[in-house]
């Protein structure tokens, strides 16, 4: 009877894998059909009798905490790979004695992509600019730059946020 189901979120799964742009949360929708199929197996399991159960219920729990494991390490890894939103961060902490000042802060490409958001946007009083630079770049003259960019011409580094370059095993 959860055959279908299992079925089903695999070619889902098949049919995504397919597309050229893919994304983790394009799989969010079939996840409560594999957590269906993994507490039906769970549930065999545990109806088991003798050593079978016993080492099956081992191996099940094994699993789960090696997912968790999984979950609780990409987690905090991904959490410290947003340079952009520490930076944004960062200069609202050290702009904020001028938070009633008009303020403008130019935000680059990469920073932009890397956690810069309209959510992180503290101070009425400033302005943020996401035009990219090469198209801004005469037009405006900006008090603050956030940019991978450690040098650019009339700009003086302040504070620089590393992230990761690459995560590999």
């Amino acid at each position: 009877r959860i055959r279908p189901f299992g079925l089903i979120a695999l070619a889902y799964v098949l049919l995504y894998s397919m597309l050229p742009h893919k994304e983790v949360r394009f799989l969010f929708p079939v996840l409560p059909y594999f957590n269906v199929v993994a507490a039906t197996g769970l549930s065999r399991v545990f109806k088991m009798k003798g050593r079978k159960r016993l080492w099956l219920g081992f191996l099940s729990v094994g699993i789960i905490a090696v997912v968790l494991l999984h979950t609780y390490v990409a987690a905090t890894v991904s959490c410290m790979n947003y340079p952009g939103g520490k930076a944004f961060e960062e200069l609202h902490r050290m702009g904020l004695g001028a938070k009633d000042a008009k303020v403008s802060v130019h935000i680059d490409v990469f920073p932009a992509m890397t956690g810069v958001s309209r959510f992180g946007e503290d101070y009425e009083a400033w302005t943020y600019d996401k035009t990219p630079w090469d198209e801004c770049q005469g037009e405006h003259t900006f008090d603050y730059l956030v940019t991978a960019d450690a040098e650019r011409p009339s700009y003086e580094l302040v504070r620089q946020i590393d992230g990761y370059a690459r995560f590999e095993l």
